[in-house]
């Protein structure tokens, strides 16, 4: 897997990501249509992709992602990887690829957007956004639940937080018409400028379908 990251690495977008702060401990700049054509020719399984993920390297953190079984993930290792993220591509591509199809998942993510650790929080709400797109359902506790972490993420000093909190709640909106009214409405509610901002941005989305 080296020798095939090596030969089709991409210096330029390498440095580029090195420059911007991404913090591996060596990055391929290999794109993601490359890594998922690449997760093809590799088995999907556990210890493979957990040694993928230790390894700190970019591409093979990503690959984990994509030959990991959600049937055989567990829950502690879940716990343990959600700690361990601190970039928001892994964030992305852990909920698109993994996180999502967990059985559990609607439950780990209610947990973590209530957490103070940073990625964790954007990680909860990112899941629940994807979530949303594959169909999940909330009933009214966990709506409103959903939507008052939301608030208080977006009040936060974050940009990545508050895009996160942002994201789930436009997944809400997509999802369900009337759920989206009961979105927008409470934000409508709140009466300051931010949250009409936010209000005023859902409604667009909701027009948008």
């Amino acid at each position: 897997m080296k020798q095939e990251l090596h030969l089709t690495m991409n210096g330029v977008i390498s440095e580029s990501m090195k420059a911007k702060g991404a913090d591996y401990r060596l990055i391929y700049g290999v794109s993601y249509p490359q890594l998922k054509t690449m997760a093809l020719r590799y088995p999907k399984e556990a210890s493979f992709a957990r040694l993928l993920w230790n390894s700190n390297i970019r591409e093979m953190m990503i690959l984990a992602t994509m030959l990991w079984p959600a049937d055989s993930f567990k829950e502690e290792t879940a716990e343990e990887w959600v700690r361990s993220i601190k970039q928001l591509e892994l964030v992305e591509q852990v909920c698109l690829n993994l996180f999502a199809s967990l059985p559990y998942a609607s439950r780990k993510a209610l947990g973590w957007i209530s957490e103070e650790e940073l990625f964790v929080r954007i990680t909860g709400f990112t899941l629940i956004y994807r979530l949303c797109v594959k169909g999940t359902t909330w009933d009214e506790k966990q709506l409103e639940y959903i939507i008052k972490q939301a608030e208080r993420s977006i009040d936060s000093a974050s940009p990545l937080l508050v895009n996160a909190a942002i994201l789930a709640l436009r997944g809400l909106v997509r999802q369900d018409r009337e759920q989206g009214e009961k979105v927008v409405q409470f934000f409508l509610n709140v009466g300051n400028e931010r949250m009409t901002e936010v209000a005023t941005l859902l409604k667009y989305e909701q027009e948008l379908l």
